[in-house]
């Protein structure tokens, strides 16, 4: 009962958009230092918004530890900058490259070792990081014209929305054994974002210290009836492009049914025929899912018959009903 795009959901953080449509005109005389400066006062509104939505968290403790994490990362990267700063005029283009590089590497490093697995929150927060770092470095590349090292290696034609199809795109690797750990606020954006049925929407994924936690979510919503949803191409192409550019993967595909229940979230043998079709191209450990209105949720797939991934959801206001059936509160 279904296919792919529509409208990116307003739940969607923006942040890396925003900073390239902020940063997108070149400067005639190249300036990377001032690059750095707008990044700065970027990073610092972002932070005492963060600060002031902590106070109101009531997740569990290693969950808004992990979030503090995340706002450690922010700060220190903001530091970092204005350190540099106090030299402007030592700032060239490279120099400013290798800072937001080091910066990248920093939140890279902390994500893959799975600091933020119970912290979907704190998961967002560092990917929007690195991207509005790099999107930074990108501005600075294109008024120095600055080409480096993974561009020089580069063999193929940069991929833009809608120019390919979703399937010559890179492809993930798969492990086995492993745990998606998906927060119980996930659940309730996803319920938010996906009526009146029927609605689409795929989820980014990381690994994180053995275990798969859920990131950034895409609304995929292309031409939809009571009777199915299609896929759009073009916006499907964005968030693969978007996983890619993060450093995650297309993890988690969801969508609606009409009708109330947990029998309502069976597959159908369309749904059946589109999970054939995902498995061709991305991770064998792709999870779907089904939710319907009355906030029943079924985690389903081949990834999860075969073992190869199990579902924890964590968090509160939801329920196990069954074995990968939940249902919020």
């Amino acid at each position: 009962m279904l296919s792919l795009m529509g409208k990116e959901t307003t739940d969607v953080d923006q942040t890396a958009i925003w900073s390239l449509r902020r940063w997108r005109n070149r400067h005639k005389n190249p300036d990377p230092a001032r690059v750095l400066e707008k990044l700065s006062k970027a990073l610092e509104k972002k932070l005492k918004r963060s600060l002031k939505t902590i106070l109101n968290l009531t997740e569990g403790f290693d969950s808004i530890l992990a979030f503090q994490l995340s706002l450690d990362l922010l700060c220190n990267a903001r530091l970092e900058i204005e350190k540099a700063l106090k030299r402007r005029d030592l700032i060239t283009g490279d120099v400013a490259i290798a800072l937001l590089d080091d910066e990248i590497a920093k939140i890279q490093r902390l994500i893959k070792s799975g600091q933020f697995t119970h912290s979907p929150r704190a998961l967002q927060n560092a990917i929007s990081q690195a991207s509005q770092l790099f999107c930074a470095k990108q501005h600075i590349k294109n008024q120095c014209a600055i080409v480096t090292r993974p561009a020089l290696i580069e063999t193929q034609t940069p991929v833009e929305p809608g120019s390919v199809t979703p399937k010559q795109l890179p492809l993930s690797t798969g492990d086995t054994g492993r745990r998606m750990i998906i927060h119980s606020s996930v659940l309730v954006q996803l319920n938010q974002s996906l009526f009146p049925a029927e609605r689409m929407i795929v989820a980014a994924g990381i690994s994180a210290g053995g275990d798969i936690a859920v990131g950034g979510i895409y609304d995929v919503t292309g031409e939809a009836s009571q009777a199915g949803v299609k896929a759009d191409a073009n916006l499907l192409g964005r968030a693969l492009i978007a996983m890619e550019t993060t450093e995650t993967y297309f993890a988690l595909w969801i969508h609606s049914h009409p009708g109330q229940g947990k029998n309502a979230t069976h597959p159908s043998s369309i749904d059946l025929n589109q999970e054939e079709d995902w498995l061709k191209d991305y991770s064998p450990n792709l999870v779907n899912a089904i939710m319907v209105r009355d906030r029943f949720i079924r985690f389903w797939g081949k990834s999860i018959e075969t073992n190869r991934v199990t579902i924890e959801v964590v968090g509160s206001g939801v329920q196990k009903i069954e074995p990968n059936i939940y249902k919020l509160n």
